[in-house]
C-alpha cells in the first residue's frame, strides 16, 4: 500500500502547506491562520534582538507585511514556512539597524533587559555575555536555545549548512563560557 499515513508527525506541517498553498493563491484568511501561528515567536524573536517592545511591534508588523508580499514565491519544498519568516524576520532586523544606524552594531549589553525583568544576576551576566557575540552567533543563540529551533531550521534560516552552524553555535557557547568565566573572577 502506497498511501501517506495520517499518523505521521509531518501531519502539521502538511496543514502548514495547505495553508501556504491557500495564502499563495490570495487566501488571506489562510496568511491571517500563519499570522496567528507565528506572530508570538516572531514578535518574539525580534524582541530579543531590538530590545524595544515598540521596535519590535514595527518591525515584526513589518515581517509579516513582507511575508504578505512575497509568499507567492514562497517554495515550500527548498524552504519550510518556519525558516522562511525568520529569515525575513531577521533580515529586517539587520535593514533597521543598517538604515538608522549605518556603523552600528546590533543593541550591546547596554540595551539588556532591565531588572523588573531579569529572573536574577546570572540571567543579566549571560546577556550581556551573548552580546559579546557576533550578530550571527546571537540570531543562531536565540533561535536555537529561546525560541527552540531545530539545527535544520536554523540553518535554512541563515543560509549555511547544519554542519557550520553547529560549528558556530560550539563557538559561540565556549566564548559565552570564557566571557562567564572571566565574570565570575571579578
Amino acid at each position: 500500500m502506497t498511501g501517506t499515513n495520517p499518523a505521521r508527525p509531518e501531519q502539521a506541517e502538511t496543514e502548514e502547506d495547505r495553508l501556504v498553498a491557500q495564502a499563495q493563491v490570495g487566501s488571506a484568511e489562510a496568511f491571517g491562520a500563519l499570522y496567528s501561528r507565528y506572530l508570538p515567536l516572531v514578535y518574539r524573536f525580534v524582541l530579543t534582538r531590538v530590545r524595544d517592545e515598540r521596535l519590535a511591534e514595527d518591525i515584526t508588523a513589518s515581517v509579516f507585511m513582507r511575508a504578505w508580499d512575497s509568499i507567492g514565491k514562497h517554495r515550500g519544498q527548498e524552504l519550510r514556512f518556519r525558516p522562511w519568516i525568520f529569515r525575513i524576520a531577521r533580515n529586517a532586523i539587520i535593514d533597521h539597524f543598517r538604515s538608522n544606524h549605518p556603523a552600528a552594531r546590533l543593541p550591546d549589553a547596554d540595551c539588556a533587559p532591565s531588572p523588573e525583568t531579569q529572573a536574577d544576576v546570572d540571567a543579566a551576566q549571560v546577556w550581556a555575555a551573548l552580546q559579546q557575540l557576533d550578530e550571527e552567533a546571537q540570531t543562531l543563540l536565540i533561535l536555537r536555545f529561546f525560541l527552540g529551533c531545530s539545527h535544520a531550521e536554523v540553518a535554512a534560516i541563515l543560509g549555511k549548512s547544519e554542519g557550520a552552524c553547529r560549528m558556530i553555535q560550539l563557538r559561540a557557547l565556549r566564548a559565552m563560557a570564557l566571557a562567564l568565566g572571566k565574570e565570575g573572577d571579578k
